[in-house]
């Protein structure tokens, strides 16, 4: 396995393809839709372009980008894409980003799958999941020390055969899923989000190579269980910490990195490290991981692989301004802000 980076550079990916990522014309709730249209609508609403927007202002404003490597976001190809996702599902998305806007938006009412597309959302999708998958490949290779994906549309609601959340591909499993193919033996997957990565848990579920942590407030799912660790080959990979709502709180996710994640991690001795970094806690104060939490939180995940991380952005957080102070907080933490040998 190649070294990490001694110069300890940080990768910065994001795209401008992610603010054509908008709802359609035409696309509005209504009663006689079935509940997931109605619900992809809603969240059409919230993870609005405005959020992307605020977090790419706030971390060039402050110095940060300059400060990074900058990372081109190259569509992912067909073949990686499979490594996650199935044929008919990859097929089904190119298929209706071609379909003409009106028709478009009459099959997204009529589809099972709880998700938006407008005419830039394939490109969007296609360029955040090859950003990721680029990212963990140069990361992996040593020739940076960790990385950090600004990434629309967001991707861990996304299954290997149909979307949720407004999730199109996972990007983050498909940034596992590369690195294996690049010689990664161990990828551990740490979610940090507040909502359950149902799609991300699935996708590895059978898999001991990958092992995703979940610190989430309780979910529906009946993956998202304390009780459930994977299935077949993959028992024992997948753990799950589901919290009551009004404890998803600094200290209850730093006691569960610091009893159970860090142990985990040092029986599994991942080559690489990927964070889920979603947003959403700030839509839940005080019962959510404030930015000095977040930042906490991946200082100390930071320490099992010796600094080499890929951290991608998830949904979550509804007012830009804090989507924004909880990106530039974390890409600080990669870069070594806070930190006594601090760059």
């Amino acid at each position: 396995m190649p070294s990490p980076s001694p110069n300890g550079f940080t990768g910065l990916g994001y795209d401008v393809s992610s603010l054509r990522h908008t709802p359609p014309p035409g696309w509005g709730a209504s009663p006689d839709l079935p509940s997931a249209v109605n619900a992809a609508i809603s969240l059409s609403l919230t993870d609005h372009k405005s959020r992307h927007e605020s977090a790419v202002d706030m971390i060039e404003g402050a110095g940060l980008a300059a400060r990074c490597v900058k990372q081109a976001c190259n569509p992912i190809n067909e073949h990686q894409l499979l490594l996650v996702h199935s044929k008919t599902y990859i097929d089904y998305i190119k298929t209706l980003a071609q379909t003409p806007t009106g028709m478009r938006v009459h099959k997204m009412k009529k589809s099972p799958h709880e998700y938006f597309m407008g005419d830039g959302t394939e490109e969007a999708a296609r360029k955040s999941a090859g950003g990721v998958a680029g990212m963990c490949q140069q990361v992996f290779s040593g020739r940076l020390q960790n990385g950090f994906c600004l990434t629309r549309p967001p991707g861990s609601m996304a299954f290997p055969d149909s979307s949720s959340s407004c999730c199109i591909y996972n990007n983050i499993a498909i940034g596992a899923a590369n690195l294996k193919q690049q010689g990664a033996a161990r990828v551990m997957i740490v979610d940090l989000s507040r909502t359950f990565p149902a799609g991300t848990v699935t996708c590895f579920k059978s898999d001991p190579s990958v092992m995703v942590v979940s610190i989430h407030s309780q979910s529906s799912s009946p993956y998202s269980r304390c009780s459930y660790t994977g299935e077949g080959a993959g028992v024992g990979y997948t753990c799950n910490v589901s919290l009551d709502p009004h404890s998803c709180t600094d200290d209850v996710y730093l006691s569960s990195i610091c009893s159970l994640v860090l142990p985990l991690g040092m029986a599994f001795r991942p080559d690489m490290l990927l964070v889920s970094a979603g947003f959403d806690h700030s839509d839940y104060t005080p019962f959510g991981l404030t930015i000095d939490g977040y930042k906490d939180c991946l200082r100390l995940l930071l320490g099992m692989t010796k600094g080499r991380c890929v951290v991608v952005t998830e949904g979550g957080g509804t007012k830009p301004p804090s989507y924004a102070t909880y990106a530039a907080g974390i890409l600080g933490v990669l870069l070594g802000d806070g930190d006594k040998d601090s760059r």
